[in-house]
């Protein structure tokens, strides 16, 4: 955190930035996903199995493969939420689907 003066001046995000040192964690994290169903649009709820909502997905891609096509995408899901490492639900109009958190890159072979 060298990068900051904490005491001059003000900088864009710096609320943001102040919360999370001073309190030292965060709430929400930026995490890949890979989906099982339809490709959902973006601010489509992730739900656990208990029916809390997880997060949100933030985006979703379709991605050809030639053994066959995967869908991936990037989602805001709450601290607690991925403590708990589940499958979330989600729908898109009738049709369900699952999403799971990546853990490292994905394979494509």
């Amino acid at each position: 955190m060298r990068a900051l003066n904490f005491n001059k001046g003000c900088y864009l995000g710096q609320e943001i930035v102040e919360r999370i040192r001073s309190r030292g964690n965060v709430h929400r994290h930026l995490r890949p996903l890979e989906l099982d169903g339809p490709l959902p649009p973006i601010g489509t709820e992730l739900i656990l199995d208990d029916g809390a909502v997880a997060g949100q997905i933030r985006s979703a891609a379709e991605l050809p493969l030639d053994s066959g096509s995967r869908n991936f995408a990037l989602g805001m899901i709450r601290g607690e939420a991925e403590l708990r490492n589940e499958t979330f639900k989600y729908t898109v109009d009738t049709d369900a689907g699952t999403a799971r958190i990546l853990a490292a890159p994905p394979s494509f072979a």
